[in-house]
């Protein structure tokens, strides 16, 4: 979803981070130890899968393997979360 721009400075901000066009932001909103409602949760899973599925299928067209998927993402998951 596109956003305006006011919106997508605001989230820059928050970010610390200048945000590419192409990216997309996720924001979950939850309370600890009170599980969501089926409903909620079956919504979410559904939405999920999707993104899962875009983001598989537009790694195919441009020809991004597996391997080099899971690499970024370590390589962001050592950045973020650096293990001791």
């Amino acid at each position: 979803m596109d956003i305006p721009a006011s919106d997508r400075q605001a989230l820059e901000h928050l970010l610390g981070t200048r945000l590419e066009p192409q990216q997309r932001v996720m924001i979950f909103a939850y309370t600890p130890g009170q599980l969501p409602a089926d409903k909620t949760r079956e919504v979410a899973q559904r939405q999920i899968e999707r993104m899962i599925a875009t983001n598989q299928q537009l790694a195919i067209n441009v020809g991004i393997t597996a391997e080099e998927t899971d690499a970024a993402i370590d390589e962001a998951m050592s950045l973020v979360r650096p293990r001791s």
